[in-house]
């Protein structure tokens, strides 16, 4: 069986990997992101993904101010999370 493909535009995938973020936690969208640009360049701001990466960012950002820097993100399951 293949599998089924998804393309997103890059605001599509910002929203989608935001929406993630706010339901499965931030560690979780950081994986599903990584998984659709695995070689993505940070440093690149006009990378078509960048408006992606720049959510997750936020999040991070968003969460420390919250509860501290370094506190740890509660992982909550999802199916793009890998096992051990």
């Amino acid at each position: 069986m293949d599998k089924k493909k998804m393309e997103f535009s890059p605001s599509e995938l910002a929203v989608y990997v935001d929406l993630i973020c706010q339901t499965k936690g931030i560690d979780v969208a950081e994986e599903c992101f990584n998984q659709v640009e695995p070689v993505f360049d940070r440093t690149n701001t006009r990378a078509k993904n960048w408006p992606a990466f720049a959510s997750i960012v936020a999040r991070i950002l968003q969460y420390d101010k919250k509860y501290g820097l370094g506190a740890e993100r509660p992982l909550l399951g999802c199916r793009f999370r890998k096992t051990v």
